[in-house]
């Protein structure tokens, strides 16, 4: 079991991460396809795209770099043990499959 210590730690330093990366974002803070530089279907009051004509849309840079950063200094993106005990798992029933797959034909 995680030391409760550590894992307010770990709280405190993610809700910092999450508070820059809402001054960064704005408005747009919970978009999940803005934070990946996507082109969001997410219409304003007239009718229109919030990211305008699709024609001449770009991606926020800027906000694809918070978003990393975020991942990155948080941990997320990061396999626990669990995991790759889990792949190492599958990887081997697929290896199994593939020998009895070679051996029956």
């Amino acid at each position: 079991m995680a030391d409760p210590l550590w894992i307010e730690g770990c709280e405190a330093a993610w809700r910092q991460q999450r508070a820059k990366l809402r001054q960064q974002r704005g408005q747009r803070f919970g978009e999940l396809s803005y934070a990946l530089g996507g082109y969001s279907s997410r219409q304003e009051g007239g009718g229109q795209s919030i990211d305008g004509p699709i024609q001449h849309w770009k991606p926020d840079m800027e906000a694809v770099r918070a978003t990393i950063e975020f991942a990155k200094s948080t941990g997320r993106l990061q396999p626990n043990v669990q995991d790759e005990a889990s792949r190492d798992e599958e990887e081997a029933e697929e290896w199994r499959q593939l020998r009895i797959s070679s051996s029956a034909s």
